[in-house]
């Protein structure tokens, strides 16, 4: 807001996050056994976890597709951060920025009132 970009361009870009912790956090629960250790280190991440995200990659899982065409310190880092969320707080948290371009183009609320009420309920994990 204060660089005064676009609130499109904002919101598109924290979709894109949460999806992309959609997708992480689903590869956790269903195919690394529910989750990430937050201590694991990038080396170790490299040596034991994306062997076995190949391996799932080819069985057809596109979610782990997805992770694995990314560059692995990034599919590194997404899947630590969707250790913090559930599911559901990231689903509310994709359902809350649709609901904020929604407000954007059919209300007259300040543009900056709405981001920020965003932020508040993706942030408590409302």
């Amino acid at each position: 807001m204060a660089q005064r970009e676009p609130v499109s361009q904002v919101l598109s870009v924290l979709a894109g996050e949460i999806r992309g912790l959609l997708i992480a956090r689903n590869v956790q629960e269903h195919k690394l056994g529910g989750g990430l250790e937050i201590d694991a280190a990038f080396p170790t991440f490299q040596a034991r976890v994306l062997p076995r995200l190949a391996q799932e990659a080819e069985g057809g899982n596109t979610g782990v597709a997805k992770l694995l065409a990314m560059k692995p310190f990034r599919a590194f880092t997404l899947l630590k951060a969707a250790t913090r969320f559930t599911m559901p707080e990231l689903i509310g948290a994709l359902e809350a920025i649709h609901e904020t371009d929604l407000a954007l183009k059919t209300s007259s609320y300040p543009e900056d009132l709405l981001l920020e009420r965003l932020l508040l309920v993706i942030c408590a994990g409302n």
